[in-house]
């Protein structure tokens, strides 16, 4: 017994294509805010990796694309400074803004509380 095929348009699987790209880049996006955040911070990848119980050269990894870190993952390397990563689940369309991730700083005694880091198509960052 074979598989089920499923037959697509030539418009429909640029369509998905397209959807897969913007996913790829947004998740990108997402990881590279969070190096900067770390970088800014300045906390090591030493340190950040004691605190989410993983190795040094496993944040590497995960900071160079040599690894895709699952959700769970992305979450606690966020909490390990002090973040917390919620997720947003959209519609695609062809005129979609940029989501914004929500982040709360969970620091005792820190000035901001909240933070917000919005996820655009090829670069994100922390805003104040």
């Amino acid at each position: 017994m074979g598989g089920a095929v499923m037959d697509c348009s030539p418009s429909e699987f640029k369509t998905l294509r397209r959807r897969a790209r913007r996913q790829i880049d947004e998740d990108k996006a997402l990881l590279q805010a969070l190096v900067r955040q770390r970088k800014k911070m300045h906390v090591k990848q030493e340190e950040l990796a004691f605190r989410m119980g993983i190795t040094q050269p496993a944040v590497s990894a995960i900071e160079t694309g040599n690894s895709s870190p699952s959700l769970s993952t992305l979450g606690r390397y966020a909490n390990a400074l002090g973040y917390i990563v919620t997720h947003a689940v959209q519609p695609d369309g062809e005129g979609w803004e940029p989501f914004a991730i929500q982040t709360q700083s969970e620091s005792r005694g820190a000035d901001e509380t909240s933070r917000k880091m919005t996820a655009g198509y090829m670069a994100a960052q922390f805003v104040h």
